[in-house]
């Protein structure tokens, strides 16, 4: 099903390796999708008039919409992709269009990836590579780095590029909307925190949490604002007892309002999650604590 369509191209001329469209899956997490676009940035600069077309949460596409490269966005979820997870459904199921119009596929992500890359392989008539999404622990490189080097391996050179997220004006809107009634927030930024992650054991102990909220309200008197995302129902209640220290509890937006209300800040505190990775996108000053995950490995690129 598609979600989404960019205007089409109808005049665009093959490049050097003659790639037009280049299908991509990608079904990981905010914080993974964030860490794999400077590989789709990276790709864009080695094919400037490539677009790809890309299977994931609409969510997540949306924050490349202002990106030339990107065409038709597809959900992750439909029965297209789920048949060929099948141990027998996937030799008889039909192949989605998009995949028969590619010049090759890219398919992110660890063994069920690669499972879904071997028989997608053997049913188009195109190249379809497994990318995988993160290294062993043996192999303790940057997300970024290990994507980008396998790009160069299976496919042709590319820088990893930086990526940067510019908000639209209607999400700015929202954005300045939600701060304009809050006084303090008023020509004065403030630090956005977000203690939360979609792993329990990543989160900061939160009376560390509250000893840094108290720090920033009592001592240095800036504003706080706190964002809760979906996966944050367990820490509604430290919200709601901060929110009597004057903290500003952001939540329910959209990730593309909650990266125009990052651009905002004047820095940026968070556990190992997908909004801290949001934050590094944005440009913001951004501190990452790391606690079981691996920052060698998992700090924002």
């Amino acid at each position: 099903m598609v979600l989404w369509l960019c205007p089409a191209v109808d005049s665009v001329q093959h490049d050097r390796l003659g790639v037009m469209r280049i299908a991509v899956v990608h079904q990981g997490a905010l914080g993974d999708f964030l860490l794999a676009c400077p590989v789709f940035e990276g790709i864009h600069r080695a094919l400037p008039q490539a677009l790809l077309d890309i299977w994931t949460k609409s969510e997540h596409a949306g924050l490349l919409s202002t990106r030339p490269y990107l065409g038709r966005v597809f959900s992750p979820d439909g029965a297209e992709l789920t048949h060929f997870y099948h141990d027998e459904l996937w030799s008889r199921a039909d192949v989605p269009k998009a995949f028969q119009e590619s010049d090759c596929v890219l398919i992110f992500g660890q063994s069920a990836a690669r499972i879904l890359s071997e028989r997608l392989g053997r049913r188009v008539n195109r190249p379809v590579h497994w990318v995988q999404s993160f290294p062993h622990s043996e192999n303790p490189i940057p997300v970024t780095e290990f994507l980008t080097g396998q790009i160069c391996e299976k496919l042709f050179p590319i820088d990893r590029a930086p990526f940067r997220l510019l908000p639209e004006q209607g999400d700015l809107s929202a954005a300045q909307s939600w701060m304009a009634g809050k006084a303090d927030l008023q020509g004065k930024k403030a630090v956005f925190i977000h203690p939360g992650s979609g792993g329990f054991r990543k989160i900061w102990p939160l009376r560390r949490w509250w000893a840094l909220i108290r720090w920033l309200r009592e001592r240095l008197e800036i504003p706080v604002v706190l964002t809760l995302g979906p996966a944050d129902e367990r820490l509604a209640g430290f919200a709601r007892e901060s929110e009597r220290l004057g903290v500003h509890v952001a939540e329910g937006f959209s990730l593309s309002v909650l990266a125009a209300l990052l651009s905002h800040a004047r820095c940026f505190v968070g556990s190992d999650s997908g909004v801290s990775h949001l934050a590094a996108a944005v440009g913001i000053s951004t501190l990452v604590i790391f606690g079981v995950s691996d920052q060698r490995v998992w700090a924002p690129s």
